[in-house]
């Protein structure tokens, strides 16, 4: 009997496909035949990324760390009805100077937002599960399912053009989206979601309070979940695709024997909304979203609104410029003595290669909700992210 034959889908090793500025480069051309016999032949795909950020506010305060994901992705069958396939992400995060994602954020006058999205905390590394499961989609794309350790942030709430620090903007307010913004963003759980070309429904759970770094079933077994209800329209207009979404989440209460005095409000239980949207006009895309949580105030953080635009292929060789407005609202103790944290920022990412790309960045803070007990930190951060695809 003949194999089946699915899709090619080993592109996906990099999201550049044409001209970038160095076009060329002739870039691992047996590697990537290989890739693309996996795809077509045995329904394996798999990306590897490295991308290192560096970023300093000019007053000897400065960030440093490389981060490595690892992709996999295997379909076991596909049709014009569906597809059944096993998804594995994993993510290894080392620092490479004596900082970490807090204490540049504290070293630079930051309250509740991060120069960065990154992971890294006072022990340096992290290395963590970030999705392990199955998905099957079946009823000719109309109902899809996924069952296991999900990664919520994105799978809830998603924005193309505020996906992660490592592709588009770097700082937190932009980079760090979806519901769980307050809970278990690696979780074990499932979701359910019905769609159309035009609109969807999407309702799940996972665990609430896992350790974020393993699939852990001892959490996932004291039953604290979080509960998400996601509406959104999908419409595809002449002059480009949109994505407009309202997203809900009721997370339960954490509170633990360990959980200190000042951790206890970013432990209770509460809800969360965000409502997202992005739309594209040819080149040009614009976004905006803004998240709120309910009684649970994690990271000292009450809401977040974004708002801002890309310009894509501005030279004609897949760059993108980026522009993002944010405003932070921190909890009531902070903003009645700092008030709210607002904040520009802009981004140029540069193919250089089909697998390698650069983007310097700039941040610009208006007001920082801990500025007056900093007195050496600027106002002006500059970054520099590369990465590079296998």
């Amino acid at each position: 009997m003949q194999a089946q034959q699915f899709a090619d889908l080993s592109k996906q090793v990099s999201p550049y496909n044409h001209k970038p500025l160095l076009s060329d480069v002739d870039e691992l051309s047996n590697y990537q035949s290989m890739k693309r016999y996996l795809s077509v032949n045995h329904g394996l795909d798999y990306q590897i990324q490295i991308a290192p950020i560096a970023q300093t506010d000019g007053h000897g305060h400065n960030y440093l760390d490389n981060e490595t994901d690892l992709i996999i992705t295997k379909r076991f069958w596909e049709d014009q009805q569906g597809y059944g396939k096993l998804v594995f992400a994993g993510v290894m995060v080392n620092m490479l100077n004596n900082s970490y994602t807090r204490k540049f954020a504290d070293d630079v006058g930051l309250g509740p937002s991060q120069p960065n999205g990154g992971m890294t905390g006072p022990d340096q590394n992290i290395t963590a599960i970030n999705g392990l499961w199955w998905e099957h989609s079946l009823l000719n794309h109309g109902l899809t399912y996924r069952l296991g350790h999900l990664y919520t942030t994105r799978l809830w709430a998603t924005n193309k053009y505020l996906s992660d620090d490592r592709s588009t903007f770097m700082a937190s307010p932009f980079s760090h989206q979806g519901l769980s913004w307050t809970s278990g963003q690696r979780a074990l759980g499932a979701t359910l979601s019905v769609q159309n070309q035009w609109a969807y429904v999407q309702v799940g759970f996972n665990d609430a309070k896992p350790n974020g770094k393993d699939i852990d079933i001892r959490s996932f077994s004291d039953g604290k979940f979080v509960r998400h209800l996601e509406l959104g329209l999908t419409p595809s207009f002449d002059f480009g695709e949109g994505e407009y979404k309202i997203s809900l989440a009721d997370i339960d209460d954490t509170t633990s024997s360990h959980t200190s005095a000042n951790e206890l409000e970013a432990n209770k239980a509460g809800q969360t909304l965000s409502v997202s949207i992005s739309q594209d006009f040819g080149n040009l895309g614009i976004f905006a979203r803004y998240n709120r949580s309910y009684q649970r105030y994690a990271a000292k953080t009450k809401a977040v609104a974004v708002t801002g635009l890309v310009i894509n292929d501005l030279l004609d060789n897949q760059d993108v410029l980026g522009i993002g407005y944010a405003e932070v609202e921190p909890v009531d103790r902070i903003r009645k003595q700092h008030g709210n944290e607002k904040s520009i920022e802009i981004y140029y990412d540069i193919k250089l290669t089909n697998r390698l790309s650069i983007a310097p960045d700039i941040q610009y803070y208006f007001t920082k909700a801990a500025t007056k007990g900093i007195n050496t930190a600027g106002d002006t951060i500059f970054g520099l992210r590369l990465r590079y695809m296998l």
